[in-house]
């Protein structure tokens, strides 16, 4: 079977309903211009914390790995920040209101979610997979 881009990613489903009433459903596809704006504002809020591998991070999993070495401090400081451009990456479903809603560290689960989801290629629905192994890196020499 060849390429079916509507069946080449999981869908962005979300369930905030143990905290948040009635808030369910799918977040929209980001597109590339919410993808940089996200990680403009990550760099950005890498900036003002001092966190010099966060300033410098271009991918969701390079955000995730800086975040994880941030100190408890740090990580307090950034989060607000970080719920925003979070909520913009989501283009208001989930709103910023239902995210900030959260307990702290299911809303750090989130986020993380969100962006394993966003940049792990093992997410990709395994015909995706398939087609991706089968390319011999085709994609490499555009």
């Amino acid at each position: 079977m060849g390429f079916d881009a509507g069946n080449a990613v999981e869908p962005l489903d979300f369930d905030f309903s143990a905290f948040v009433e009635d808030c369910k459903g799918t977040i929209p596809e980001p597109s590339q211009g919410a993808l940089e704006r996200f990680f403009d504002a990550t760099r950005e809020i890498g900036t003002q914390a001092g966190v010099a591998a966060l300033e410098q991070a271009s991918s969701a999993s390079e955000v995730a790995g800086a975040l994880a070495t941030a100190s408890e401090d740090v990580l307090d400081a950034l989060t607000d920040k970080l719920v925003v451009a979070v909520a913009d990456l989501c283009s208001g479903t989930p709103s910023l209101e239902q995210i900030q809603q959260l307990p702290f560290r299911v809303r750090q689960a989130f986020i993380d979610w969100l962006l394993g989801e966003i940049t792990d290629p093992t997410k990709l629905n395994p015909a995706s997979r398939d087609s991706l192994a089968h390319s011999n890196g085709a994609a490499g020499r555009i």
